[in-house]
């Protein structure tokens, strides 16, 4: 499956002569967000990290609403900053 896939990317890249964008430092995020976890929310790194997958879980707004109100349960009002990540 790996290698049919890579098979075709290599003739489409190679083969068909499609340009390959590189990506340069220059290049801006769509939009200016914070994304990391301040010391002051939860400083344990093992914490931050359990924050980050519970964020990269929603695919909902049922689900934003239950892991906002997990974390705030947890570790208290989130700052507009955590709450736009």
């Amino acid at each position: 499956m790996v290698y049919t896939l890579f098979c075709m990317v290599f003739h489409l890249l190679i083969v068909k002569g499609l340009p390959i964008k590189e990506e340069t430092q220059d290049e801006q995020p769509l939009i200016d967000v914070e994304d990391h976890i301040k010391d002051e929310y939860a400083s344990d790194e093992s914490l931050k990290i359990e924050i980050h997958k519970k964020i990269s879980e929603i695919d909902s707004y049922q689900k934003l609403k239950e892991v906002r109100k997990e974390i705030e349960d947890r570790f208290g009002k989130m700052d507009e900053e955590l709450d736009i990540y």
